[in-house]
């Protein structure tokens, strides 16, 4: 099997209105040497989801795609890291723009320090006035953790968690993959059991991905009652 430095994994289901601009940012990045390929593992949508990836990929060879009948997020990351041939594992989801030097900074990051997980923050943005508001709810202090935070200055701290992440493909088999229980939070359960066998989670602030929250008041709240439960 040909390898590459890093795969990209993509969990999706249902996001006819954003796969397009996900995958045209993803695949846009400046390619850390090795090069990578972006696996976007789809939970069997309806919607039209498909039909734009496979016309993606048509094109660009660096892109695949796997199906995913369980639907939910952890399945789609262990499926994706099964499949993956590169040396790392970075996660990015649909409803985020990430910046051209991503892949690239997080593997120097990565290698630079030995974290067994790295990654930036999220900067959450809107379009619409609700979607705005939202995004303002996100800064707050008494609304979300600190990894999901912009900091007042940008510097590179030990965390409990991060978003998306960027892992070496050998340490995630090693510790076991994601928890295929966990139908959200799976990213903190995750980093849960890194820190408890003393490996390093790590962010650097100044890597900025910009996060479109939901768009109505119905979809917020099936994602926060659930974000809740897990």
């Amino acid at each position: 099997m040909n390898t590459c430095k890093a795969s990209v994994i993509i969990p999706c289901r249902n996001e006819v209105s954003a796969i397009e601009t996900c995958l045209s940012n993803v695949s846009s990045f400046d390619a850390p040497e090795g090069g990578y390929e972006i696996i976007v593992v789809d939970g069997m949508s309806d919607d039209g989801t498909r039909d734009i990836i496979l016309k993606k990929a048509a094109s660009d060879d660096r892109i695949k795609l796997l199906d995913n009948p369980h639907k939910t997020v952890p399945f789609a990351m262990n499926l994706g890291i099964t499949a993956a041939r590169g040396e790392y594992i970075v996660r990015a989801d649909v409803r985020c723009i990430h910046p051209k030097d991503y892949l690239t900074r997080l593997i120097a990051l990565s290698e630079k320090t030995g974290a067994a997980n790295v990654g930036g923050t999220l900067v959450p943005v809107g379009t619409s006035y609700f979607q705005k508001g939202i995004a303002a709810a996100y800064k707050s202090r008494i609304s979300m953790g600190n990894a999901l935070r912009e900091q007042s200055h940008d510097c590179i701290e030990e965390i409990d968690t991060v978003y998306g992440g960027c892992f070496k493909r050998k340490t995630l088999i090693d510790i076991g993959l994601y928890d295929t229980a966990m139908v959200r939070n799976q990213d903190d359960e995750l980093s849960f059991r890194l820190r408890k066998k003393g490996m390093l989670i790590l962010r650097d602030s100044s890597i900025k991905v910009l996060y479109h929250p939901r768009k109505n008041l119905m979809q917020l709240f099936k994602q926060f009652f659930q974000y809740g439960y897990w």
